[in-house]
């Protein structure tokens, strides 16, 4: 079972983020094989993500289908800062990902969404996971 953790923000950036995209959580990452994958500008890249934090406020989600070859296909994929940066213009680069990307194409590649090249928020992610949790 693979799960989806949105995250509060917890910083100016946190913030910055949910203010930009009207979305509440600033964060997103994806549990595979019980290892915890993400999309960081800290790193750099998509990779093991070390962000769990007790004191962090998240929510998540439990998605079922198999990971390991999307998975594969993801790591050391660089972090999509035109994506970032761009997001008011929505103009972002298929070949990096941000963390909202980054688990949608996970969930896109589960067809549990359509692949798009639009920008992506935590609102987006939300609304695929209710939609197939019904």
């Amino acid at each position: 079972m693979n799960k989806v953790y949105l995250y509060k923000p917890k910083s100016f950036i946190g913030y910055l983020i949910t203010w930009v995209t009207k979305a509440p959580y600033s964060h997103a990452a994806i549990e595979i094989d019980n290892i915890l994958y993400d999309s960081s500008e800290t790193r750099g890249n998509f990779g093991k993500s070390e962000i769990i934090n007790k004191n962090r406020k998240f929510i998540c989600y439990e998605v079922e289908g198999d990971l390991s070859v999307w998975l594969e296909s993801m790591k050391g994929k660089k972090y999509d800062w035109s994506g970032v940066i761009g997001w008011i213009f929505n103009v972002n680069d298929r070949d990096r990902f941000y963390c909202f990307e980054a688990v949608y194409d996970a969930l896109a590649y589960l067809d549990l969404t359509e692949y798009t090249t639009d920008r992506v928020s935590s609102k987006d992610i939300i609304k695929i996971l209710k939609d197939n949790n019904k």
